[in-house]
């Protein structure tokens, strides 16, 4: 363990202010590009192609078969919630709401096309056409902000919250100080 002071009632440790700030300086900076599951019905500043945060969001041109395998092969429970939706456009929007919370870890944004390979292959799994999806697509922004919370019931998902943003930085933090070799 190393030495450590009381101040106020509060243990510091005693590391090196360089280490300090560096490690407090990329925790932020890896929480701030943490991908939301939040329904961005409103425009977020961050919107720039510039924003690190959109690598981790974005997907690639083309996904390999493996990937799409991996992300967006519905199970029978799935099926099973993605039936109670009576329209193929309500179906095939919710799935595609699914498979974007899945991967790349987030919902679709208002008006934003959904991507041509995994489209095609939730529409052949439900055996819809896969045009139902401009009907989503142009409807009712208040659907999707119900698929959103369906999502959030059905399977566990929840907004990136400021909570959620302390208890994150808590975990990685004490994560962080168990090593002083680099990434673990």
């Amino acid at each position: 363990m190393r030495a450590g002071r009381e101040l106020c009632g509060v243990i510091i440790l005693v590391w090196p202010a360089a280490f300090r700030i560096a490690l407090s300086q990329q925790i932020g900076s890896f929480l701030r590009q943490l991908p939301r599951l939040s329904y961005p019905g409103h425009a977020h500043p961050r919107t720039a192609r510039s924003c690190p945060a959109r690598q981790f969001t974005e997907l690639p041109a083309v996904l390999d078969k493996r990937t799409l395998a991996r992300f967006h092969t519905l199970s029978d429970d799935d099926l099973r919630l993605i039936r109670r939706h009576r329209r193929a456009s309500t179906q095939l929007g919710f799935t595609v709401q699914l498979a974007y919370a899945r991967y790349p870890g987030r919902v679709l944004h208002v008006g934003e096309d959904a991507h041509r390979q995994i489209l095609a292959m939730l529409a052949g799994q439900l055996g819809v056409d896969p045009s139902a999806f401009d009907e989503y697509l142009h409807g009712r922004d208040t659907t999707r902000r119900e698929h959103v919370l369906e999502l959030q019931r059905d399977f566990g998902f929840r907004s990136f919250s400021a909570t959620t943003y302390r208890e994150l930085a808590g975990w990685l933090l004490t994560v962080a100080l168990t090593t002083d070799v680099g990434t673990v």
